[in-house]
């Protein structure tokens, strides 16, 4: 099921890391749990840090989930950045599969 992610823009390659292996080995763990970060445009956690704009989160999350696809592929493919510590090792190289179908869902999204 997860392959189907390569059909419509995402990637099997990083949803296997992000998900199945990081959310669930740290799930809802904050500072460790991948999923539940995302810096200060919103806070899915108490022990997290609250700021001004937080309370207007419900508005304005749902249009950003639209750009989450183009976040996976430029911080998750290149850069591999603020992978969780412990013991789960990290990703190595990115797979020849994983590069093809990031470029065939950039060209697509270019021509379209």
């Amino acid at each position: 099921m997860a392959m189907t992610m390569d059909l419509i823009g995402g990637s099997s390659y990083v949803w296997h890391w992000k998900h199945n292996i990081f959310h669930h080995t740290y799930a809802n763990i904050t500072d460790h749990d991948s999923d539940i970060d995302l810096g200060i445009f919103g806070r899915l956690s108490p022990h997290q840090r609250r700021y001004w704009f937080h309370r207007w989160q419900h508005l304005y999350l749902w249009p950003l989930y639209g750009l989450l696809t183009i976040h996976w592929h430029l911080v998750y493919y290149f850069f591999l950045q603020r992978y969780p510590a412990g013991p789960v090792t990290r990703p190595g190289r990115l797979p020849a599969r994983a590069c093809a179908s990031m470029l065939v869902t950039c060209l697509a999204w270019i021509g379209s």
